[in-house]
Parts: C-alpha cells; sequence; structure tokens
C-alpha cells in the first residue's frame, strides 16, 4: 500500500492526476492524502500588492473560498466514487512550503498538475512555487499534463551519474507493475561516440527490473533539443533526476525537464536525493 500527496491549489483540480491514481488503485490500495492550497498567498508577494488592489482582492478571495470548497468537495467525491481510501489537508493563512515538505517526508509519491499548479500566481509552468514543490520535497514527484493517456512506454533520461539511478531506482520500488512495459534507456550527448557511461552495470540492473528494454544514444544536445524529441514519442513517461541542484545553479542552468513540463506534452518522474 503506498501514500500519495494530491498536491492542489484550491481552484485548478488537477484531472489527470487524479486518472493516474485510479489507475494505480486499481493493483493496489493506496492512501490519498489532498493538499489543498490557497491559489494567493499574499505573503509570498511584495506588502504594498494588497494595498493597491485591496478592494478587488477582497472579492476575489471571497469568490476563491468558495472554489476551493467546491474542490475539496470534488475530491472528496471522487475517492469514494472510485474507492479510494482519503484524507484531506488544507493549508491555513499561515501555509508556507515547509508544510508541503512536511506532507512529502511521509509519503511515497507526490502528483500533480504540469499546466494548474498555481496558474493563479504565474501563467507559466513551471513557475517558482513549483519549483519549490519540486526542489524541497522529500519523495518523488510525478507531473502529468491534463490531457491523460495510460502509460505505455517509460523513457528514462540517462547522464551516467548517480542521480540519474536515483531516480531509476526510485521507479522500480515504486512501480513493479509497469516492468513489463517497453522501455527505453537513452543518453544524449553530441558526437560519434555510441557508447553508454557504464554501460554493462546499467544494463545489469535495468535488465533486471524491465523485461522490454532497449537502448539508445542520442547524437544531440539533451538540455536544448530532448523536449522536441521526446513531442515525438507516443504516451511516454520520462525518468529523470532533475531538481536535486541548488537553487542558483538550477536558476543558471535550465534543465531539459523545465521544457517538458513548460510544453506539457508528456508525464514525468522526478527523483532527487
Amino acid at each position: 500500500m503506498k501514500k500519495i500527496i494530491f498536491a492542489c491549489d484550491g481552484n485548478n483540480f488537477p484531472k489527470a492526476a487524479f486518472e493516474f491514481v485510479k489507475e494505480l488503485q486499481k493493483t493496489e490500495p493506496l492512501l490519498l492524502t489532498g493538499t489543498f492550497l490557497q491559489s494567493i498567498h499574499f505573503v509570498e508577494m511584495l506588502p504594498g500588492l494588497f494595498a493597491t488592489f485591496a478592494g478587488h482582492t477582497t472579492a476575489f478571495m471571497e469568490e476563491e473560498k468558495v472554489e476551493f470548497k467546491n474542490t475539496i468537495h470534488l475530491f472528496e467525491e471522487m475517492c469514494q466514487r472510485n474507492g479510494i481510501e482519503y484524507r484531506v489537508h488544507e493549508d491555513s493563512n499561515n501555509w508556507g512550503m515547509d508544510d508541503l515538505l512536511k506532507e512529502t517526508r511521509f509519503a511515497d509519491l507526490m502528483v500533480m498538475s504540469e499546466e494548474l499548479f498555481c496558474t493563479n500566481i504565474n501563467m507559466t509552468e513551471p513557475n517558482s512555487f513549483m519549483q519549490r514543490a519540486i526542489h524541497k520535497s522529500e519523495c518523488p514527484v510525478m507531473l502529468f499534463p491534463e490531457i491523460y493517456k495510460p502509460l505505455k512506454k517509460i523513457v528514462f533520461a540517462y547522464d551516467g551519474k548517480k542521480e540519474s539511478l536515483f531516480a531509476l531506482k526510485q521507479f522500480c520500488n515504486l512501480f513493479p507493475q509497469y516492468s513489463h512495459l517497453e522501455t527505453k534507456i537513452v543518453y544524449s550527448k553530441p558526437g560519434h561516440d555510441d557508447e553508454l557511461p557504464d554501460m554493462m552495470y546499467i544494463e545489469e540492473y535495468a535488465g533486471r527490473h524491465f523485461s522490454n528494454l532497449q537502448f539508445e544514444k542520442l547524437s544531440f544536445n539533451g538540455r536544448k533539443y530532448f523536449a522536441d524529441w521526446a513531442k515525438e514519442e507516443n504516451d511516454i513517461l520520462i525518468i529523470s533526476g532533475a531538481y536535486g541542484r541548488s537553487g542558483l545553479s538550477t536558476a543558471i542552468n535550465k534543465s531539459f525537464v523545465e521544457k517538458l513540463i513548460e510544453e506539457h506534452h508528456v508525464p514525468v518522474f522526478i527523483a532527487h536525493t
């Protein structure tokens, strides 16, 4: 049995993430904990902003309270309808990222929407709230585009480093039921050297966990073009060891995973140490 965090800001219910949870429930029982966060947290904004727009803001917050309650009701109703054990954790006016961090410390997985998480703050994903949630998460995270398709193929973005292997191990431990799917380990590097780093070792490990395993060397700059390549694949899940670096490093070196999230084409599994 798994405990899964269902991360949702008040009025943006991630339907595709819930569809994935429904699929998991067919193979094993689970506990789904809904964490419902307010879309607007003025403590995160400039102090003068509230005073400038106080009238409009008050009306907006009253409207959002209604939508917030409706979203929680929808979550409870869908869990009951599908026989999913659930809990509801609402945020308070003092909610901060540390609260979500605590939630992930006691969970196996967190699921959220690539398109909807805190879009009232910033329409461009991954926005700063999503980046912080992924970076601070103490469990793996799965992000879904809002058009859900059952998983048919797994693509592991491999770079030979321990972070990427950590992500693969986490996925194998969490989802042995996907071991029969077509699985491709891809290594991206410009040039004509077709050898994957530590090929013998990665084949020994992955070959024990996936029955339909392939390897592919992509001869282009993965940071720039991997998201474009992934768009041409059908019904895939990307596994990556992204977001384990410092916040400054992440800001300077935009990850290919950010482009995958931004374009909303494929679900992404992220795990970091």
